[in-house]
């Protein structure tokens, strides 16, 4: 198991190859590193405030996607935390106008 905060991936070969399993939580260790947690505990906190705030559905759906976009989670797994903040504040102060 690989635990990032809030994010838990889990790997299981039921016993059949207990080092196969082993082995991919080795990689998923490094492919998900600790920013992941830093990047979860931002989203949640903005993803309350664009729920509680946005009214029309479908603006509600855009932003909460972009937090997730290909952009945001390419720079994630460079490490590019300071890239990632501002996407995630600017998608989200989009929604405050």
């Amino acid at each position: 198991m690989v635990k990032r905060g809030a994010l838990t991936i889990s790997v299981s070969t039921d016993g059949k190859s207990p080092m196969l399993a082993k082995k991919i939580r080795e990689e998923l260790e490094t492919v998900y590193g600790p920013q992941y947690q830093e990047y979860l505990e931002m989203v949640g906190s903005l993803r309350e405030e664009v729920i509680r705030n946005v009214q029309d559905p479908g603006e509600k759906r855009k932003i909460l996607e972009s937090f997730a976009d290909d952009r945001v989670l390419g720079l994630l797994k460079e490490g590019r935390m300071g890239e990632v903040k501002e996407r995630l504040l600017s998608a989200h102060c989009g929604s405050r106008s």
